[in-house]
């Protein structure tokens, strides 16, 4: 393991370097973030949670776009999957890479198991 750290940055430090840096501090924009938008991550717990996270923010944008995924929590779909409405998804699925799944024709075709870079 090296022994050079990144150098951490904290909001509270970039705000006031922001401050300082305008001459109309009234001029700077600010958003809401959740509390999961502002997750530190210095360590290997943190990364899981983090993680797990993302992993639930993609099954959503695919279930409310019509796939149906049976469980999420037993449901790995990675960020460049394409999952066609009307899909759907069982438990213990791993969709990697450039893999893309069709709509649900009929009532036999569900997926599961591991698929990467794969068209269905």
């Amino acid at each position: 393991m090296s022994g050079s750290a990144l150098p951490k940055y904290y909001l509270t430090s970039l705000i006031a370097t922001l401050a300082r840096s305008t001459e109309d501090p009234a001029a700077i924009e600010t958003v809401e973030l959740e509390e999961t938008e502002l997750l530190g991550v210095d360590d290997r717990h943190r990364l899981a949670t983090a993680e797990a996270i993302l992993r639930q923010r993609i099954l959503f944008q695919h279930m409310a776009a019509g796939v149906t995924i049976v469980d999420p929590d037993r449901t790995v779909v990675e960020r460049d999957v394409q999952i066609e409405a009307d899909a759907r998804i069982e438990p213990g699925c791993f969709l990697r890479g450039t893999t893309v799944i069709p709509e649900r024709r009929d009532r036999r075709s569900v997926f599961g198991g591991r698929i990467v870079d794969n068209r269905m």
